[in-house]
């Protein structure tokens, strides 16, 4: 939620492999149940939301993280991938110039 903001950058836990667990998650979830229930109506809604997040929710999502964070928001944008995760994890710097990392 825009209005609940973390004051600080996390990049523990499952964001050490993808930059936003909880989309990956909720389009997954989406996926899931409407493979189960069998529904082609589930599944057009959770890959249109794939759309909807990727070209109108992360430009202005990740405009506000480099603004707030600068460089250690770089840093782990570049070293963390979006939508699947890499082979490694993003290990971090536990220190950032304004020691806005979160572990």
């Amino acid at each position: 939620m825009p209005t609940a903001t973390a004051p600080k950058l996390v990049v523990n836990g499952p964001n050490r492999f993808v930059r936003n667990p909880m989309a990956v998650a909720g389009i997954l979830q989406g996926l899931a149940v409407g493979w189960y229930f069998g529904s082609c109506g589930v599944i057009a809604y959770s890959i249109l939301g794939v759309f909807v997040r990727h070209y109108c929710v992360r430009p202005v999502e990740e405009r506000d993280l480099r603004q707030r964070f600068g460089i250690a928001y770089e840093s782990y944008q570049q070293a963390v991938a979006l939508w699947l995760s890499r082979s490694r994890y993003f290990a971090g710097d536990s220190k950032s110039s304004h020691g806005q990392i979160e572990k």
